[in-house]
């Protein structure tokens, strides 16, 4: 009998020192918790902090000689050790996969303890991990012979319209060899093909270390049936039958093993692509990580179904699992709802990405792992692929990658080895010939955003099967927008990423229309998986928030514009007709440009403004078609209403989306999207999501709200999670307060495991409240009904529950409890990080233009905007203006000053820049950005000041390949020249030899960099600096000649490197050496101006040097290098500035040759004019001088 074993668990989070013995000693201080839990997820400013997490459980037990017990952990992160009645008996390092182990022999009649370690040390993965038993847990009491953990393999292969099914059972205890094994299949007629193999004694595996270790042999088993004509499984139709493989031992059932198994034949051709059942179609997939927003790294059924709903809404038929094995119900709910899965276990091997990852126990442990892994998830319809790595840097190093791949890839198959799935990989350094040699092993070929590579490859390597296992990776914030849609902004100052979709790293794809038609203009490749489906918590490129935003879905669940355009790509109008306007609500400023675009699956589109037709235009996705996803144009705002209407090929509306203006919020909403009106089950787990959002005054939804609310759950449930999305806020997840971001806030409410109704009520300060109820059930159809039953009514039906049970199709799903789930608190009052209580946000700075006019001409070179801060009640009034680059970078073709409130702009060079409004709006950084564009003409080029930071993203021109660079840099390519220059930079009359790069390097190693100006290398030199990721690091160096007056300068480099800009040290010109043939004037009675001297100065002769600045660094004394040929020669330094006038008199003695006459002085400060005069009866030859301190 299978037993869940989530109950009765209590928790306590300790220091890394603590031991066993310890914590004997503080047994009191732990509290209760629900499995699956994660700790770390309830304070969202400290996601990664050390500590040991234990776990303990008191249970009771009844010994039967003839009974077997052993638990499963589905998955503990990380290090952990198991210790019963005291004594420590099974370790587990992996905190991916499951693992298995017999606890017969350490349990005693009555109450039994049982305590779980769990060792968390940051860093151990590049994304949020959790930490603890975050997957179910489970005991399965057997007979004394039974069938082995995973130890029933089923496999088929087509034979005409029939499958041949073939059953491998493993067998474990004493009468083990005498067995018999029977299986009956629901729904299809099956003829029974005997044993198709000799019984055979084999090994414990890998994964149960202990029996393996010990010699305990177990026997293998053979059935092959006959299955006529079953309904196959595709992603289109995931049709899946149930099956029961019974174990007999003297004619008596004692064991059996119940699943869903679905009938299909893969083939992958290296110049088709992915082929199921004869049907050749594209892998449209996308990379998932584990965790599930509010609720952390704890596994919940109900939160991943929602997740693959919707997902499979956007068309989405394949999934990479990234990088790690998913929870065992994440299969089943694949199996059931039509995904192709990548099931990938290792995101390193030997050679670490972080301090404390799993390559620390790869060589102990690998073996073990792989084996839980395969022999686990090998019976799913889904699993078409196992991905023995990601990023594997092993594979790149050396050729012990290539041992390893080889060795993982025949572990895979020892355990499947009638190829369910097939081996692969997904690998960012296919161009390397060791990379390419392991893909030579396996055969199967993942590209991680080297897309560029296929034709070449497939030409090359005309045997491998070619897929991109990561591309995309676009980063953007639902509902914000960084205009114009033509700037590649990686990162701006709100920490947000633009939904224009133009915000792209350096690795990734250049736009989403252009990743959509390299796979889809690529008929060899399987398809590709986009990184990533749903944003997830850690790795927050380009900044240092929370979560990502590489989702096409953010962490709550919401949508953003880019999910509709792949939904366009991806979805058939025939069946579910769409079209989306980005942006996707309409509240601007008046007169502000606005970039628009259309994506549709439908061959047509219409777009109207206020009722006014616009125009028309036509898509197409079919392969070859060109850019035809996108229809992309720039218009005016001004308020109202924008709509798109999809025209099918008779010219048929078949979808509309409509986009209008609003106001101020003054009233809450609560929705239940995908289950309004459906009752849950009261079984503790059930779970309710609930999408809040603020409307106007007419029922409009506000889509830019920012405002706070607090919920409160009364009744059968309870609040157990709050998520907006927002990877800047870092209000607790677990909180009852948070702020809208993007108008919506999502409540997720849970059950307690009582019937009756559930009461969510909605507060915000200064809007109406709203109330959502709905009920909990004790029976539910389609849900899942957790029962405790007692050991001993379930011992002689021990034979009768296991995985079948738990996935039925359409009835309630029963699962055995060895104990009562009990429903805790989770959600309370916390600290608030974002703003305050109660308070009223800004949710929009309206610029107003008072000047009327966007453009700036040489008769109206100046102009005043205003800023209205919307609601006017609002709890904050701060709000500041810059202009900008399109980029978002200081602009140098105007300068704006603050005037009584009000931003007074005034042009200085032609082209195009933004103003912007900014307020922190309750934070200590920018939270809102608002944008009004301008154009100069007419006014002549502007100039760069190299003295004040020059940001990377104001290059003019580059050669070879270019990115979009962290904080408004620029990215250079990997591998290959680099060449990006600047213009008119304008060094004035000083000299400028020191320049100081922010860089950021995505590569460990050394790299070179060279400055050229004017044709000539002025700077060549090597970064070395240690690889920190996603960080900027100076480097300050010398340049091998100085800089003056108006010049270009260019980059250029070889690695992969993100450079922010740079910025010149300003050396005065006053303490610089000056040549005497650079004088601005010469003028007197006698000299000779040579090549680089004056010779024979004499009679009243002054040599003038114009804007000397020495500012308040008074020099203290001259150095002038020149020859006084008959005897001693009298020099007056006269310096004018300021209103004030000195003079220093020098003597300089006689010399045959040239000298260096060193004088101290001390009257001249300030900015002015520096004259050397000489007297009459002067004779003297200078050559330069120079003022020190």
């Amino acid at each position: 009998m299978r037993y869940l074993f989530d109950g009765g668990w209590k928790f306590l989070e300790t220091g890394l020192d603590t031991t066993f013995d310890d914590i004997q000693k503080i047994k009191d201080d732990f509290k209760k918790v629900e499995i699956p839990h994660d700790w770390l997820i309830y304070d969202s400013t400290d996601l990664y902090r050390d500590g040991l997490g234990w776990y303990s459980k008191d249970f009771e037990y009844e010994e039967d000689a003839d009974k077997r017990c052993f638990i499963t952990f589905e998955g503990i992160y990380m290090d952990s050790e198991v210790y019963v009645n005291g004594k420590s008996v099974w370790t587990w390092k992996y905190g991916y996969s499951s693992f298995t182990f017999e606890l017969t022999d350490y349990l005693q009649k009555g109450t039994n303890n049982i305590t779980v370690s769990v060792r968390y040390q940051s860093l151990n993965t590049r994304w949020y991990s959790g930490a603890g038993i975050y997957r179910d847990v489970w005991l399965n009491i057997t007979s004394e012979t039974c069938l082995s953990n995973d130890g029933v393999y089923i496999s088929s292969r087509p034979s005409g319209d029939d499958f041949i099914l073939r059953i491998e059972s493993e067998v474990s205890g004493s009468k083990a060899d005498t067995a018999s094994i029977s299986a009956a299949l629901d729904g299809v007629d099956i003829e029974e093909l005997g044993l198709s193999e000799k019984v055979s004694i084999i090994d414990a595996p890998y994964c149960d270390y202990k029996e393996l270790e010990s010699g305990i042999k177990r026997y293998r088993y053979v059935n092959e049936y006959l299955v006529k004509n079953p309904k196959k499984w595709d992603p289109d139709s995931p049709n899946l039958y149930n099956i029961k493989v019974d174990l007999l031992v003297d004619g008596r059932e004692v064991d059996e093993y119940r699943t869903r198994v679905g009938f299909r034949h893969i083939v992958l051709d290296p110049d088709k692509g992915f082929i199921i059942n004869g049907r050749n179609i594209k892998l449209n997939g996308v990379c998932e990580h584990h965790d599930h927003g509010a609720l952390g790294s704890a596994y919940n059924s109900k939160a991943m179904r929602r997740k693959l709903t919707m997902l499979k809404s956007m068309g989405v038929n394949a999934i990479r699992g990234t990088h790690n094995m998913v929870a065992p119900d994440v299969l089943d709910l694949m199996d059931e709802m039509g995904f192709v899965f990548i099931s990938e276990a290792f995101d390193m091997w030997r050679k670490s990405k972080t301090t404390y990852d799993y390559a620390r126990f790869f060589d102990g442990w690998h073996k073990r792992d792989v084996a839980s892994w395969v022999r686990r998830d090998r019976n799913h319809a889904c699993v078409a692929f196992w991905s023995i790595g990601n990023e594997i840097y092993d594979t790149h190093a050396d050729e012990d990658g290539q041992r390893i791949t080889k060795e993982l890839s025949d572990l895979v198959k020892e355990f499947d080895h009638n190829g369910n799935g097939r081996p692969t990989i997904g690998s960012n350094y296919m161009p390397w010939e060791n990379a390419q040699k392991c893909a030579d092993i396996l055969g199967v070929a993942g590209y991680n955003y080297a897309e560029k590579f296929y034709e070449e490859h497939h030409k090359a390597h005309p045997g491998w099967v070619i897929y991109g296992s990561e591309t995309s990776s676009i980063v953007q914030s639902r509902n914000i927008y960084h205009f114009p849609a033509s700037a590649s902004v990686l990162s701006d100052d709100d920490e947000q990423c633009s939904s224009l979709g133009n915000s792209q790293t350096s690795w990734g794809a250049k736009s989403t229309e252009s990743c959509i038609r390299v796979d889809r203009d690529t008929p060899f490749s399987m398809g590709q998986f986009l990184w990533t489906g749903f944003d997830y918590i850690g790795e927050p490129t380009p900044y240092h928030t929370k979560n990502s935003y590489f989702g096409q879905i953010d962490t709550a669940g919401f949508p953003k514009d880019v999910f509709y355009e792949w939904q366009a790509a991806w979805t058939d109008a025939g069946k579910a007709p769409m079209i989306h306007i980005c942006p996707s609500y309409w509240d601007f400023n008046e007169g502000q440009t606005i970039d628009i675009r259309i994506v549709t699956n439908a061959p047509k589109a219409e777009l109207y403004v206020n009722g006014e037709r616009i125009g028309d235009h036509e898509f197409s996705n079919k392969p070859g078609s060109g850019s035809k996803i996108e229809w992309n144009l720039q218009i005016p705002y001004t308020k109202g209403i924008v709509e798109a209407r999809a025209l099918d090929t008779n010219g048929k509306v078949i979808a509309i989306d409509v986009i209008k203006s609003f106001e101020d919020a003054k009233k809450l909403c609560i929705k239940r999207p995908f289950e309004e009106g459906k009752d849950l089950i009261a079984n503790t787990k059930d779970l309710a999501y609930l999408e809040i959002s603020a409307l106007d005054k007419d029922g409009t939804e506000v889509a830019n709200a920012q405002d706070r609310v607090t919920v409160t759950v009364t009744g059968a449930g309870r609040l157990v999670g709050l998520d907006n999305g927002d990877s800047s806020d870092l209000d607790s997840y677990k909180g009852n307060s948070r702020r809208l971001f993007g108008g919506k806030l999502l409540a997720i409410i849970q059950t307690t495991g009582k019937e009756g109704d559930i009461e969510v009520t909605v507060t915000g300060e200064g809007l109406e409240e709203s109330k959502y109820t709905f009920r909990s059930v004790k029976r539910l159809e389609g849900g899942i009904e957790y029962t405790v039953k007692s050991f001993e009514d379930s011992i002689e039906h021990s034979v009768k529950s296991d995985r079948l049970d738990e996935i039925g199709s359409s009835y309630t799903k029963k699962i055995l409890c060895y104990e009562p789930l009990e429903a805790l608190e989770a959600c309370s009052d916390r600290v608030i990080n974002l703003g305050q209580k109660d308070e009223v946000p800004i949710r929009k700075l309206e610029l107003v233009n008072e000047s009327g006019s966007n453009i700036f001409t040489q008769d109206d070179r100046e102009k005043v905007l205003s800023v209205k801060i919307l609601p006017e009640n609002a709890s904050y009034k701060d709000a500041t203006f810059e202009a900008v680059t399109e980029f978002g970078a200081k602009s140098n073709i105007a300068e704006l000053e603050v005037i009584d409130g009000k931003a007074v702009v005034r042009a200085k060079g032609d082209g195009r820049f933004f103003v912007r409004a900014l307020s922190k709006n309750g934070s200590d950084k920018t939270r809102i950005i608002s944008y009004m564009d301008f154009e100069v003409k007419g006014m002549g080029a502007a100039f760069l000041d190299p003295y004040n930071f020059v940001s990377g993203s104001m290059y003019e021109s580059f050669e070879g390949e270019i990115g979009t660079g962290n904080d408004k840099g620029f990215a250079t390519a990997r591998g290959q020249k680099t060449i990006v220059t600047f213009n008119r930079l304008d060094f004035g009359r000083d000299l400028a030899d020191e320049i100081t790069i922010p860089v950021f390097a995505l590569d460990e190693g050394t790299s070179r960099i060279k400055l050229w100006s004017d044709g000539e290398v002025v700077l060549d030199e090597i970064y070395d600096k240690p690889f920190m990721w996603n960080v900027y690091q100076e480097v300050t160096w010398k340049l091998k000649k100085p800089l003056t007056g108006v010049c270009d300068l260019s980059f250029e480099t070889w690695n992969k490197l993100h450079i922010k800009g740079f910025e010149f040290k300003k050396n005065k010109r006053a303490f610089n050496e000056h040549l005497a043939v650079d004088a601005d004037e010469i003028y007197g009675d006698t000299y000779t101006k040579e090549a680089d001297i004056v010779s024979g100065i004499g009679n009243n002769v002054s040599l003038v040097y114009k804007d000397m600045n020495f500012g308040d660094d008074k020099p203290s004394k001259v150095t002038i290098c020149g020859r006084a040929r008959d005897g001693q020669n009298t020099i007056h330094i006269l310096f004018e500035g300021d209103g004030i006038s000195t003079r220093e008199i020098l003597e300089a003695y006689e010399s045959d040759d040239i000298t260096e006459y060193s004088f101290d002085i001390g009257n001249i400060e300030g900015d002015g004019t520096i004259t050397f005069v000489f007297l009459p009866g002067s004779n003297f030859d200078m050559k330069s001088f120079r003022f020190g301190k």
